[in-house]
């Protein structure tokens, strides 16, 4: 049960002081409320009135007879399903709020003293904390932290509060990460200290990599007095283009970022902030003039036309290179091993995934797995925990390696800027079939060898039942193809830029 879920909706519960999972099974499932977003209680028992008859939760009957049965938890479409009571921008941020508590200050002393004899520095702006949170754009950090190692300090800064929005607190708390280790969380203002030690030689570096959670306007005014050599400003996602950072109207289908004021966006969740949104990050790029980085040229299509930018504004740097596979003979029959690799979050498909799983969960030919930081305990699948980093980069592929995989699913429903899932299957010789809305994922495997890229959902369910997907990952395959990661910003230290 998703209980963050079920008290953030049902704040009635919260005030009646019920726990959430004991109403859900009393008096909740009568109600017609949800456990979980991806579990419609009105829906599964319009399905099976039976269910209803028996007394049985309709939850409790799901987990314990219908997923066996392999009975749907929601609608067939999913996206339609995770829209029904979606949330505003305004009430996930005072739920974000509410779940951080308050925030315990350190002395500024703290920060003065750490950055003592520290006159030059490569500063990194992200929304949450790299060394902690599992991600892409956590190891892109890491590696500029491991690439500027030994010639300047590598200082890190995050929201102690994680938003899912830019703040409008200009006072808000930062926490100071140097070299990987914690110095403290520090008002804002505090901060100040931070140019008064990096602004005089004026020859630091800063790379922004999200601003969910700060307030840009004072954290450019910072940034500024830090006095910069370069900056620099990473297209990860599109939240430089809206709160709703994979620009997915109202998390479904991808708008592709529509000029501001547009009516669509008056018809989604995200459109009441977004105005906010692209004026805070206007502020950061005047103060700073930061070179923009897109991953891939999609990405950078993507952004430029988003931000009204002009054509040729953004500098394509991949994040990781592949040399080119050979091929590897077919193997012998057996059942093909299906993966997802990565977080199990809707905006990468993990719902479609999980739905193949279970709609072929007693078919002899397949068998699938995730590999990934976090498991989906209702999944239909076998887990494998999966941790990579900066110190362990190739973690992913080899685990892909060690457990034989033939097959990898990456089903984003918004662009990936540059996918180093897919990637990372097809460095452990894994062919990809790619959803086509899926950005990088879909030009990678679109490329001759790599894999293959399918229209829609029932495309895929077709690929499997017609045996197709078992001949596909049994036959002729992409070889292992050494995968070279990038420096990120530095490779660009000393770039000219405009």
């Amino acid at each position: 049960m998703d209980r963050e879920f079920y008290v953030d909706f049902y704040r009635d519960v919260v005030e009646g002081g019920l726990d959430p999972a004991l109403h859900y099974l009393l008096t909740g499932w009568r109600e017609r409320r949800d456990p979980a977003p991806w579990f419609s209680t009105a829906w599964y028992l319009a399905q099976h009135p039976q269910v209803e008859a028996s007394g049985l939760p309709p939850f409790f009957h799901y987990l314990t007879v219908g997923r066996a049965q392999g009975w749907a938890p929601a609608p067939p479409d999913w996206r339609v399903a995770l829209r029904s009571d979606l949330p505003s921008v305004p009430e996930r941020i005072a739920a974000a709020r509410r779940a951080a508590g308050e925030v315990a200050l350190d002395d500024p002393g703290l920060l003065t003293a750490a950055l003592a004899g520290v006159n030059q520095a490569h500063v990194t702006v992200s929304h949450d904390d790299y060394t902690a949170m599992v991600g892409g754009v956590q190891l892109c950090i890491g590696r500029e932290g491991e690439g500027v190692r030994g010639r300047r300090a590598h200082i890190h800064l995050f929201p102690a509060v994680r938003l899912p929005a830019v703040s409008d607190d200009p006072d808000y708390a930062v926490v100071v990460l140097k070299d990987g280790e914690r110095i403290g969380a520090f008002p804002l203002p505090a901060m100040a200290a931070l140019g008064e030690a990096l602004g005089p030689a004026a020859r630091s570096s800063v790379a922004i990599h999200n601003l969910l959670g700060h307030h840009p306007e004072r954290l450019a005014d910072m940034l500024a007095a830090c006095r910069p050599a370069q900056s620099f400003f990473w297209v990860h996602d599109f939240a430089a283009a809206c709160d709703g950072y994979t620009l997915l109207w109202n998390d479904e289908r991808f708008c592709g970022g529509p000029p501001r004021g547009a009516e669509i966006c008056r018809t989604c969740v995200y459109g009441p902030l977004r105005a906010r949104h692209l004026e805070a990050h206007d502020v950061v790029f005047a103060a700073l003039d930061p070179l923009i980085v897109a991953p891939s040229a999609v990405a950078a299509e993507i952004w430029t036309r988003a931000r009204s930018a002009a054509p040729g504004s953004v500098l394509v740097h991949p994040h990781a290179e592949l040399q080119t596979p050979g091929a590897t003979a077919p193997q012998a029959e057996r059942a093909v091993r299906v993966a997802f690799l990565g977080l199990p979050l809707p905006h990468k498909g993990w719902p479609a995934f999980a739905a193949l799983a279970a709609q072929f969960a007693g078919d002899a030919r397949y068998e699938f797995h995730h590999f990934g930081e976090a498991p989906d305990l209702r999944a239909q699948v076998n887990f494998h925990r999966v941790t990579a980093s900066a110190e362990h980069p190739d973690a992913m592929i080899g685990a892909v390696k060690a457990h034989g995989v033939d097959l990898a699913v990456v089903w984003s429903i918004c662009p990936e800027t540059f996918c180093l899932t897919a990637h990372e299957a097809v460095a452990a010789g894994v062919p990809v079939i790619a959803f086509a809305d899926s950005g990088g994922a879909a030009a990678l495997a679109s490329r001759p060898g790599n894999g293959l890229v399918l229209p829609s959902e029932d495309a895929l369910a077709d690929l499997f039942a017609s045996g197709e997907a078992q001949r596909m990952g049994l036959g002729p395959r992409p070889a292992p193809a050494p995968m070279r990661l990038s420096g990120m910003s530095c490779d660009l230290m000393g770039a000219a830029h405009g």
